[in-house]
């Protein structure tokens, strides 16, 4: 069940019920836990979450969480001990890894970085 309101859409999926903003970031980055991240990667990727995935939104999450800034993706690559190329694989996009993740949607000046969003 989605449902439209103004901007954010309110998604329920498996049980599991927040809410996106209209570019696809969940609104409320304190709701996101596994749970949440599945759902998001099942409802709007067409995804399951992976171990690797998992690995992978905990590092953004806590980069996030302690720099107040958006890693890079060569910069997560080479501190999980992965290949970017594997990272992409995986979500696709920068912003999609974000939006899995539960991080708020980047500022203008990112849109290069995260896939031109």
């Amino acid at each position: 069940m989605e449902t439209k309101t103004e901007k954010n859409q309110n998604i329920s999926c498996e049980g599991i019920e927040f809410q996106m903003d209209q570019e696809g970031y969940l609104t409320n980055p304190d709701q996101w836990n596994e749970f949440v991240a599945s759902a998001i990667a099942k409802k709007v990727f067409k995804k399951e979450i992976t171990p690797d995935m998992l690995e992978i939104l905990y590092f953004v999450r806590e980069y996030y969480k302690t720099e107040k800034s958006f890693p890079s993706l060569t910069f997560v690559a080479k501190s999980l001990k992965k290949s970017s190329r594997d990272i992409l694989s995986l979500f696709g996009s920068h912003a999609n890894a974000w939006k899995i993740a539960g991080l708020p949607q980047p500022k203008e000046e990112l849109s290069y970085l995260l896939g031109g969003l």
